[in-house]
């Protein structure tokens, strides 16, 4: 039997923030393939996977996954609205994570009483 569509690694992600999942078509992410996404019950989000930091903005993080996967941590809904105190990152470009590394911090009391989204998106 040919090995030529055989995968070498199964990659496993963790969930990166304690609480429900959430289907990608109900947070507007229908045409996301590969992800999901989390309604976070608090506010402490860690890395999905083991790689390193590319790039960082107020609400997403880039990682490259240590076995050459990129993938995109995105905290809450994007808008121009909210305060960027809401959402804290723990990490900077070029640091290298772990499930157990905290990313960021999100305060999801103040996202709610602003009718705003919590949901986490990952994305890969």
């Amino acid at each position: 039997m040919m090995k030529l569509f055989q995968r070498k690694h199964q990659i496993k992600l963790v969930a990166p923030v304690n609480g429900m999942y959430v289907d990608l078509r109900q947070v507007g992410a229908e045409k996301i393939s590969a992800g999901f996404a989390i309604e976070p019950m608090e506010g402490q989000v860690h890395a999905p996977v083991a790689g390193t930091v590319t790039a960082l903005t107020n609400q997403v993080l880039t990682l490259q996954g240590d076995f050459g996967c990129e993938y995109i941590v995105q905290l809450g809904q994007p808008t121009s609205d909210l305060d960027v105190d809401l959402f804290g990152w723990q990490v900077a470009v070029g640091d290298a994570v772990t499930p157990d590394t905290l990313l960021a911090t999100m305060d999801i009391n103040s996202l709610h009483a602003a009718d705003q989204l919590a949901t986490l998106k990952v994305r890969g």
